[in-house]
């Protein structure tokens, strides 16, 4: 990471868990190390929508479906975003949470982001976005320097 001005992670790990997994947090302690070692203090990474467990929040669709398919690597991302946010106030991190992630082309419409939230409690987005949509929003917060130590929920527009 020598020369380096940021560290942009989308680590994601494919697949149903069945048992506790400690894969994001495990990644980020050793990114965030070298990172330090570096000396480079800026950092954006991507969980997903609804990364604390809010049951009573959330809409039935997350308790229903979403919950049981990926829980357990929702559960090890709040654990990762809690570690950034408790011991690594040293650096400059943005969290990103997207929800379902797509494989489209962009889409050229302008984002939304609701800042410190895990979702969009007024149901007003799409729930999906391209992949590289969250790559461009991702590149154009460390050029324009937004959102240090903080976390965001990401969403594209619902077409209604």
């Amino acid at each position: 990471m020598e020369g380096c001005t940021a560290v942009l992670s989308a680590l994601g790990q494919p697949g149903l868990q069945i048992s506790a997994m400690t894969f994001y947090e495990d990644s980020m302690k050793s990114i965030v190390s070298a990172m330090r070692n570096a000396k480079v203090k800026r950092l954006i990474c991507v969980t997903a929508f609804y990364t604390k467990y809010q049951p009573e929040i959330y809409p039935f669709k997350f308790k229903l479906i979403i919950r049981p398919m990926i829980g357990r690597h929702l559960d090890s991302m709040f654990i990762m975003e809690e570690y950034l946010e408790k011991e690594c106030q040293d650096l400059d991190y943005t969290i990103v949470r997207p929800p379902r992630l797509l494989d489209d082309r962009m889409i050229e419409k302008e984002v939304k982001v609701n800042e410190n939230g895990y979702f969009f409690p007024d149901q007003s987005t799409a729930n999906r976005i391209p992949r590289a949509n969250v790559a461009r929003f991702m590149l154009d917060i460390l050029k324009d320097e937004k959102y240090p130590r903080q976390a965001v929920a990401i969403d594209m527009t619902s077409a209604a």
